[in-house]
């Protein structure tokens, strides 16, 4: 059942007294939720790691972040405590905080970020920086930068422009403009690398503030998408499971039956003329299933194709040879 369109806030103004209203566009609610959401995963945010939402407000994002995330992992600062609360009764709901043990901090100062010494692999400010002053703007990004880890990014929104606001405080629901350079020089003052993102947002621009050792290089080279961040994904966890190489060691031709050498790849049984023609006799079996392991316990093991490990106290059984 749907819910009647004044209860969602449709129609309202931004910053009208309204749990929605007050974060924006009523009618934009939705869309900048998941806008946002796509962005961040496709940037790398997976679940074990910790996220930091400046400016929560009414959860409109954090409402996607907050299951997404595991237990613990999302942050969220924000002053008008009122606009959380409405947030976890209209959009969250108990059962899931009990679950999820979000952090609420309800303060305007961003001391209040060090203070948590909580390192962040993630933090958001959506419409957040094209509401203040250049100072206010800078002290953010300080004390973000301070709480990022060395690979950690802050992912953010600003108003471009051609010449910087001279506004003095918070603004809002006004919004003010900073030329890109303006912004640039902000951030590496803060100890960060700007770069304006190609991700489409109704009205504001979306930057990338990176930390140091945050892995943006890709984004360079082609389009910021979501094939292209789960390419990027999918190949990091490929190179991490590959296994190591071993390099190839000859036959040894010994009069012993079987003796055993060990390197730091495992261990290689070297075979005599004799134990040679039978293994590959036994490889053959093996392929047409006429072989039988027999372990030294007693128990046996049908052989269904090549792959198998012959151990020192392994005696074989060849029905067919």
């Amino acid at each position: 059942m749907d819910l009647p369109q004044e209860s969602l806030g449709v129609g309202l103004k931004p910053g009208d007294a309204h749990y929605r209203a007050y974060v924006g566009p009523p009618e934009d609610y939705d869309l900048i939720a998941a806008m946002t959401f796509n962005l961040l995963t496709t940037l790398g945010l997976r679940q074990h790691h910790s996220l930091l939402d400046v400016g929560c407000g009414s959860l409109r994002i954090g409402r996607l972040l907050i299951p997404y995330l595991n237990r613990g992992k999302y942050f969220g600062v924000e002053p008008n405590e009122w606009l959380v609360k409405e947030g976890i009764k209209q959009e969250l709901g108990e059962a899931l905080l009990q679950i999820k043990r979000p952090t609420f901090f309800f303060s305007d100062l961003p001391e209040t970020i060090t203070q948590a010494k909580v390192s962040f692999d993630f933090a958001l400010a959506q419409s957040i920086l094209v509401t203040a002053e250049l100072d206010l703007i800078q002290n953010w990004l300080s004390a973000i930068s301070h709480s990022l880890g060395e690979d950690g990014a802050l992912v953010a929104t600003f108003l471009p422009g051609e010449e910087d606001s001279p506004t003095k405080g918070w603004v809002y629901p006004e919004c003010v403009n900073y030329k890109p350079a303006t912004m640039r020089q902000a951030a590496a003052e803060a100890g960060l690398r700007f770069e304006i993102l190609d991700w489409k947002h109704p009205r504001q621009t979306w930057a990338l503030l990176a930390a140091p050792k945050f892995d943006s290089g890709w984004l360079k080279n082609r389009p910021l998408t979501w094939n292209a961040g789960l390419e990027r994904v999918l190949a990091k966890t490929k190179s991490a499971m590959s296994p190591r190489r071993c390099q190839r060691l000859p036959i040894f031709r010994t009069r012993k039956a079987t003796s055993t050498i060990r390197t730091d790849c495992g261990r290689f049984t070297i075979m005599n003329s004799w134990t040679i023609q039978l293994f590959e006799k036994l490889m053959r079996a093996a392929f047409t299933r006429q072989a039988t392991i027999i372990d030294g316990t007693g128990g046996f093991t049908s052989v269904c194709g090549p792959a198998f490990v012959l151990l020192d106290s392994t005696a074989i059984s060849l029905s067919a040879v």
